[in-house]
């Protein structure tokens, strides 16, 4: 078998991304009336879509408009885009595959501007 190209997913493969987005959701549900602490939002979003996790916070009490999901992203990508860090390691692989010539790409089910504000960080 023959190594065409190497694909990398972005979110917790190339970036640290779920430090960010989790403390971002924690803080933007407190301000709309459901306090958590960070294992309890784990244990109730983590690995759901942003719809459903806010199907969820509105069943937890939280006052979210029907907009939430669209209104919560800027804030979320504004935020990614300071924050955001590369994992360790990813760098020297990285370069690893230019020295031996292999093209690579990362590769993501996430919004385009989610990418860009996480790619243009690190």
């Amino acid at each position: 078998m023959t190594i065409k190209m190497v694909l990398f997913d972005c979110d917790s493969v190339i970036v640290d991304s779920e430090r960010t987005t989790n403390l971002s959701l924690l803080e933007n549900l407190a301000r709309q009336g459901l306090a958590l602490s960070l294992e309890e939002l784990l244990s109730l979003f983590v690995g759901r879509a942003m719809k459903t996790a806010g199907d969820e916070a509105r069943r937890g009490g939280a006052e979210l408009p029907d907009s939430w999901p669209e209104d919560f992203y800027p804030e979320l990508y504004d935020r990614l885009g300071k924050e955001v860090k590369v994992i360790h390691g990813v760098p020297e692989v990285l370069n690893a595959l230019d020295q031996a010539g292999f093209p690579y790409a990362v590769c993501s089910n996430g919004r385009i501007r989610k990418m860009k504000a996480m790619l243009t960080r690190i």
